[in-house]
């Protein structure tokens, strides 16, 4: 093989892997929320949790930031309290009443 297609074949190796860098690091901060979008999807899981569980869900969301040793507010935690306070209704609803 002569000496310039060897060189030719190393520059379109070196590109192929910097773009193959690039592409790679622009789909992981496409993963990443920006904080307008934190914010929005935390007053959503607020108002979920407020509508599943009423004045009991600040409760519920203590106990689960508690429970996983983090902030009330963070996403984990509402998302589950919202599991609990879904489980609770359940089990409710499950539950015949005496009349």
């Amino acid at each position: 093989m002569p000496e310039w297609n060897l060189g030719w074949l190393l520059v379109a190796v070196v590109l192929c892997v910097l773009v193959a860098a690039v592409l790679m690091r622009v789909r992981r901060r496409g993963r990443k929320l920006s904080a307008a979008d934190l914010v929005r999807r935390r007053r959503e899981l607020q108002q979920q949790l407020q509508e599943l569980a009423g004045d009991a869900g600040s409760q519920l969301a203590r106990l689960e930031a508690r429970r996983m040793g983090e902030a009330s507010t963070s996403l984990a935690v509402l998302e589950a309290a919202i599991a609990r306070a879904e489980r609770i209704q359940a089990s409710e609803r499950d539950i015949p009443t005496m009349r």
